[in-house]
């Protein structure tokens, strides 16, 4: 799954606003290090099987916003 969203942002940015090689190598480099260091899918998968349904006013809703906050 990574390789492809990889694989799509570097397609993607090939294309964008006539941008020479050397931006969309840069961009490559960006979405690789997001991809592999980031922390944001185990971000997501703990609010999601922690939490659950964050519905506005619902208990699962103050939960997420004091898991936000933290």
């Amino acid at each position: 799954m990574k390789n492809i969203l990889s694989t799509a942002v570097v397609f993607l940015s090939l294309n964008l606003l006539g941008q020479t090689k050397e931006d969309s190598i840069q961009f490559s480099r960006i979405s690789t290090e997001i991809l592999n260091k980031g922390k944001s899918y185990n971000e997501l998968r703990d609010l999601t099987k922690n939490i659950g349904h964050r519905l506005s006013g619902s208990e699962a809703y103050e939960k997420s916003v004091k898991w936000a906050e933290q």
